[in-house]
């Protein structure tokens, strides 16, 4: 068995004095004979380490510390870490784009701990891992242990999803509709930052401005309406702006 680059813990409570809860189990001694050389980049964690709460338990040995640990397997595990990563979650709900996600604004040794597996290039939303084609996320050393590359930019973009507005001579304003907008890392829908229109004449300056009738420029509003700033008529360019709940805003045109 090859265990390179997870995440293992355990939060749950002993059942009775003799229940124990184990980060890392194996049925039977013997089984660290099949454990591979190459085992490392791990973090192990269990809640109040004590005799019923452990890093390690075969049936017969048991470590109770990651230091122990890795001398048992020596030199496996040699970089591996142990750490409290619950806090530092996101979110723990199956039903939140943000599930299991790692908080990047805090510090933590899953942070550049893991190494570079051949053929194992993103993570699980999709996002590049370090050192592989395509990472567009700032400078490390190493990708990030566990299932969630912290601070990679997302290379699948989100799905955008709209009615285009038709060519009409109507100077009425005009309601984009059938508009569907995922993503793996969840939308933003805060109130003042989610998904808004811009919108602007062809002919004004490609500059933001505000959303009053004497400025040249981009408005902006945030329902998904394009309103009409003359009743003459124009040609109309808009732009879905959407921001994703871990990353930068991305849009459409």
């Amino acid at each position: 068995m090859d265990l390179r680059n997870n995440i293992i813990v355990n939060y749950s409570t002993p059942k009775g004095a003799t229940g124990r809860a184990v980060a890392f189990r194996r049925s039977a001694p013997a089984l660290l004979n099949n454990y591979a050389s190459t085992s490392n980049n791990n973090l192990y964690f269990t809640v109040s380490p004590g005799a019923n709460n452990l890093i390690y338990y075969d049936g017969t040995a048991s470590d109770i510390t990651l230091a122990t640990f890795q001398a048992r397997v020596t030199p496996r595990d040699n970089v591996s870490v142990t750490e409290n990563i619950l806090a530092k979650l996101l979110s723990t709900s199956g039903s939140s784009g943000l599930y299991l996600h790692v908080d990047a604004n805090q510090a933590t040794a899953i942070e550049s701990g893991a190494v570079n597996i051949t053929g194992i290039t993103d993570d699980y939303d999709g996002q590049i891992r370090f050192g592989n084609p395509g990472y567009t996320g700032p400078a490390s050393t190493n990708p990030d242990i566990g299932a969630d590359e912290i601070f990679g930019v997302e290379s699948i973009p989100p799905t955008i999803l709209y009615t285009l507005l038709p060519n009409t001579p109507s100077t009425s304003n005009v309601t984009l509709s059938a508009v569907t907008i995922t993503d793996a890392s969840g939308v933003n829908v805060i109130a003042g930052t989610k998904p808004r229109i811009y919108y602007k004449r062809l002919g004004d300056a490609n500059a933001l401005a505000d959303n009053t009738s004497s400025t040249n420029g981009w408005k902006s509003l945030k329902q998904l309406m394009v309103r009409h700033r003359s009743r003459s008529r124009s040609t109309m360019r808009y732009c879905l702006v959407v921001e994703l709940a871990l990353q930068v805003p991305s849009s459409t045109s």
